[in-house]
């Protein structure tokens, strides 16, 4: 808006995620996020949350901490209700329809558009019990080139984890732990970090991956150790195809 100006009044378009969504389940998202974070939430804080909420959901769905039951705890999952809408897990993908139209304002600020004419603005297109410590593991990218995608989407997995602890969702006596390093953004370095939490046989699944080529060189390490990796960012179709990856926000 600060570059297009006045000739954005009024144009609408589509998000998956927007914090003005009045939907309850992107208002709570919103809500925790804020009471947490000093920065406005994003679409890629959002589906951080998310991707972490579905390998946790895998988990409870299994009843198990052992690594095959949580791939099949996983795919056993039929869908969710995120900030991003009702989504339904169709071949390890989340297809949608379900977004929210925005438009611009006259202050520069993003308003939900009702649907009705009457709601546009002007000049549109003018411009267990006992203590337990359950381990998820991710590849966070905290620096480099892509570390603005990367940041949001490590704080928005580890709100999931935090609200996740702070309701006993895995049961009384079970903290969930978030464990990775920061991978830059690096192919080699994720690989590597990746090696390191598989080989911690604590680590039930990974969240994980901005980029699809870094996704892609993953996914053989990934179906070798049956560990089940839910995608936050990587969108590149292929990568559903495998058995061992789920991507849990709508893509395309």
């Amino acid at each position: 808006f600060e570059q297009a100006g006045d000739t954005l009044l009024g144009t609408v378009f589509p998000l998956a995620y927007f914090p003005g969504n009045p939907a309850s389940a992107s208002q709570h998202f919103t809500e925790l996020w804020n009471a947490n974070q000093d920065v406005e939430p994003d679409i890629f804080a959002a589906q951080g949350y998310m991707a972490a909420w579905m390998l946790l959901n895998g988990i409870k769905a299994a009843d198990s901490y052992d690594r095959a039951a949580v791939l099949a705890g996983v795919e056993s999952l039929t869908g969710a209700n995120t900030p991003e809408g009702q989504l339904e897990y169709i071949d390890h993908e989340a297809p949608t329809d379900s977004f929210v139209y925005v438009q611009w304002s006259s202050d520069g600020t993003q308003t939900v558009w009702d649907g009705t004419s009457a709601g546009l603005l002007a000049n549109v297109n003018e411009a267990p019990v006992a203590a337990t410590t359950v381990k998820i593991g991710y590849t966070p990218i905290l620096s480099g080139g892509v570390a603005f995608a990367g940041v949001p989407l490590a704080d928005g997995a580890e709100l999931a984890v935090m609200e996740a602890n702070e309701s006993n969702f895995l049961g009384a006596g079970v903290t969930i732990e978030l464990v990775g390093e920061d991978t830059g953004g690096d192919q080699a370095t994720t690989i590597g970090n990746l090696d390191k939490l598989i080989a911690d046989e604590d680590v039930l699944g990974v969240v994980c991956c901005a980029l699809s080529s870094v996704s892609g060189s993953l996914l053989p390490v990934a179906e070798e150790a049956e560990i089940a990796m839910i995608g936050w960012g990587a969108i590149a179709p292929n990568l559903s195809e495998s058995p061992v990856f789920w991507r849990s926000f709508p893509n395309g």
